[in-house]
């Protein structure tokens, strides 16, 4: 990145004026509370996306306009494009690969809002909302999408929010706020369901998210649902949690879970909800998550077990500091001095 512009001045080496370091500062607050500035987003133990920053940090909005021109009909893109401040009032179907969607809004009223088929990787959705008024999959990869990234979106409704198989290696769902799933509390409702339609390999990366299923400990859901057919590894980590209805993190098969550094909501303290079961033949790992007061989740409730295939391993945590902005008050105080 080119340093600084300060009144039309490129600044190189040492700030040499308390008056000079000033109007730098001021440019650094300027920077930082900008739309420009939320698309680095950075990541980090207990970091993440919350509800308030939709339209400043994650979803339509933040990298250009809310979009208005619309489209009808489902869509299905045959070539590698980009997809950029639209409306589709359909549902979009991706058979190529390096696909990106960002700032574009996506209705859809049908079964899968987006679905990316015959394996294709490396799209890049982002910046975008996605509704599902239905009870099918906001992300459904029935044959796999490696090298594929989902970040910075709002993702709203349908009974699963991801619907996986095939190859996943490289995957990366990050700083996303998906809330409020549909068909409860009759339905098995889950965050990511995976190895359900067969086989599926490849390490996942999970991270920085805000998941809310809106049901409060109804129903059988949970956000990692991983079955028989999985062998892959799920690093979950830095995600806040509201309550989900079964055991919020299961990991069956060959899956290799590793849970840890996440929030959970202050409404899981006191209240009987697993919060990992895992008893595939890799080992879980289960380390460092804490609730929103920033204690240490609790292995047990009313002498029940909630943590069940794995101990929670509390040493050498990270200090906890969900606040994105952390490194502000350093650098300030160095323009300062």
């Amino acid at each position: 990145m080119a340093p600084p512009l300060v009144f039309g001045i490129r600044c190189h080496g040492l700030i040499e004026s308390k008056f000079s370091r000033f109007i730098l500062l001021l440019f650094f607050v300027v920077s930082i509370s900008s739309p420009a500035f939320t698309a680095e987003f950075q990541n980090g133990p207990y970091k993440h996306v919350s509800p308030t920053d939709v339209g400043t940090k994650i979803g339509v909005g933040v990298v250009a306009q809310i979009p208005v021109i619309e489209y009808s009909g489902d869509t299905t893109l045959t070539t590698s494009v980009t997809i950029e401040n639209k409306v589709i009032n359909g549902c979009l179907v991706i058979d190529a690969d390096n696909v990106t969607v960002r700032n574009s809004i996506i209705n859809c009223n049908s079964n899968y809002p987006l679905k990316i088929i015959n394996g294709r990787g490396g799209s890049q959705i982002e910046y975008s909302k996605i509704n599902c008024s239905s009870s099918g999959k906001v992300f459904y990869f029935p044959s796999g999408a490696p090298d594929t990234t989902v970040a910075y979106n709002e993702a709203i409704g349908c009974q699963d929010f991801f619907f996986m198989n095939g190859n996943l290696d490289g995957l990366q769902v990050k700083n996303n706020y998906m809330h409020t799933l549909v068909g409860l509390p009759a339905a098995h409702a889950d965050g990511f369901q995976i190895g359900t339609g067969g086989a599926s390999t490849g390490n996942i990366h999970i991270q920085g998210n805000y998941f809310d299923a809106d049901n409060l400990g109804i129903g059988k859901t949970d956000i990692i649902f991983a079955v028989t057919n999985s062998a892959v590894e799920i690093i979950y980590e830095d995600n806040y949690i509201e309550p989900w209805g079964h055991y919020t993190h299961r990991c069956h098969g060959d899956t290799k879970c590793i849970i840890r550094n996440n929030v959970f909501s202050q409404a899981f303290d006191g209240i009987e909800q697993n919060l990992l079961l895992a008893n595939a033949t890799r080992v879980a790992e289960f380390a460092c998550n804490r609730y929103a007061n920033g204690e240490f989740v609790k292995d047990s409730f009313n002498n029940q077990t909630l943590i069940h295939g794995a101990q929670h391993n509390t040493d050498n945590c990270p200090d906890f500091n969900t606040k994105s902005d952390a490194t502000i008050v350093p650098v300030i105080q160095l323009l300062l001095d």
